[in-house]
């Protein structure tokens, strides 16, 4: 099997580039099982791109489980924030109203405004605030469910 001729070979940039490869080839075809192999490595080097790379895949497949892979299995930071803000893009085009819900269920102030900050580098997706802008007109508060940097923007 490639993972165990990878391990066979000497520790190193090179040995740890191959395992996050095949990690990401494995995800492709056979997630759970690829994810139960990740998990299984020690933290570090290989193990955090290696999860990097699996959410990565997950987010084109099942955007849901990737956020989910990425919160669970990856130490707060840049990284960790990159992959989820990728699956919560790839969810709002696949199923709007779940992707709105978790974003919603984050405490103000929290993961959800830096997430939608330019400063980090990414934007809410579009259709995501709108959702919550909506959403907030509806019920008659306009700033229910909208990070405080956006509020009172041009709509």
């Amino acid at each position: 099997m490639a993972v165990d001729a990878a391990l066979g070979l000497p520790e190193g940039q090179i040995r740890d580039q191959i395992l996050v490869a095949i990690a990401g080839q494995w995800a492709s075809s056979d997630a759970k099982a690829a994810a139960s192999w990740i998990k299984e490595l020690p933290s570090g080097k290989v193990r955090d791109p290696a999860m990097a790379r699996l959410s990565d895949v997950l987010a084109g497949q099942a955007p849901e489980l990737a956020v989910q892979v990425a919160m669970d299995n990856m130490a707060p930071g840049t990284i960790r924030d990159e992959k989820v803000f990728n699956a919560v893009r790839e969810w709002t085009t696949k199923d709007q109203t779940a992707a709105l819900a978790w974003v919603e269920r984050l405490p103000e102030g929290s993961f959800r405004d830096r997430s939608s900050s330019p400063k980090n580098g990414w934007r809410m997706p579009r259709k995501l605030l709108c959702a919550m802008r909506w959403k907030a007109i509806v019920q008659g508060d306009n700033d229910t469910g909208i990070p405080r940097h956006l509020r009172n923007r041009p709509r």
